[in-house]
């Protein structure tokens, strides 16, 4: 903070300097008295547009901190309204960060297509916005295009090596697609950008179960159980290798322990639909067929 202004002592200046103490005297300081004079008039002048710009800026700042909400205090409807009144009344305001905001309020609201836009927007206007690159994978993923989502997640790891969910990310779409070796790849980088993420691990050893590696994924199950016992992913994992060996019985009671975790995974049903079948009880795969089916519709309204 500056020093004060003047002293009590009529015709005595303290010049505002920040550390010193000096006093003039008109009397017997003179120049000195008047530069002082002028040096506190000028810094005074300066306080007061600095202060009168803030005083301004406040509403503004305002809706930047609504639209871009860092803190997650603001609905997505209100993020969305303050995002397009930026847009509308301050549209030299960092243009590009301003409509990925919006893509991010349009997402929280379900609105995928209107997101994927703005993110796709905000990418024309800078290219290189990992983040909304990585944003526009999400939506596309979200929409079923998986190839235009690998793309965007690669391109998000091309500006940033160390988006550890990027390769999380595309890793997951390769081994829903069957490509084991790349999904292992990005599950690998993943799990070394966050060796503390349990999920990068776990998803690697599933895709290992389905390439009919059971030494490695007992090996990343193992790992997975110290701090998770009963990850749904590993009783996935344990599910495809117990099947791929022939032991449906072992399949159903993994299954079953995830259906019970998580009542609406429609994988676990549709897969223990196909380990009844091997067995033969006709009646159960009828039944958790339709509940994979149900489940599944039930997840495409809601997208």
């Amino acid at each position: 903070m500056p020093n004060v202004l003047t002293t009590d002592t009529p015709g005595v200046i303290e010049p505002m300097v920040r550390g010193a103490s000096w006093k003039f005297s008109r009397a017997e300081h003179s120049k000195r008295y008047w530069a002082s004079m002028g040096w506190n008039g000028l810094l005074g002048g300066l306080f007061l547009v600095l202060g009168t710009q803030l005083f301004l800026d406040a509403p503004i700042q305002a809706l930047r901190d609504r639209c871009h909400d860092w803190k997650n205090t603001w609905s997505a409807t209100e993020e969305l309204a303050a995002c397009n009144l930026l847009l509308a009344e301050h549209s030299d305001d960092d243009r590009s960060g301003v409509i990925a905001a919006r893509g991010s309020a349009y997402y929280r609201l379900g609105d995928y297509r209107r997101a994927g836009a703005d993110y796709a927007a905000a990418i024309d206007l800078d290219p290189q916005d990992g983040s909304s690159h990585y944003n526009l994978g999400l939506v596309h993923e979200r929409l079923g295009n998986r190839e235009h989502a690998v793309a965007d997640y690669g391109a998000a790891i091309r500006i940033d090596p160390k988006n550890a969910e990027a390769f999380a990310n595309r890793g997951g779409i390769s081994l829903n697609s069957g490509k084991f070796d790349q999904a292992i790849a990005d599950f690998n980088h993943s799990h070394d950008l966050q060796p503390t993420n349990v999920t990068a691990l776990a998803t690697r050893g599933l895709a290992y179960a389905w390439k009919s590696d059971p030494v490695h994924a007992e090996q990343d199950f193992a790992a997975v159980r110290k701090s998770d016992p009963s990850n749904l992913i590993v009783l996935h994992g344990e599910a495809v290798l117990a099947i791929n060996r022939g032991d449906m019985k072992s399949g159903v009671r993994f299954l079953s322990n995830a259906i019970a975790r998580d009542p609406n995974d429609a994988w676990a049903f549709a897969t223990r639909a196909e380990a009844y079948r091997n067995l033969g009880e006709q009646e159960k795969v009828r039944a958790d067929a339709a509940a994979a089916l149900r489940l599944r519709s039930a997840a495409r309204s809601a997208d």
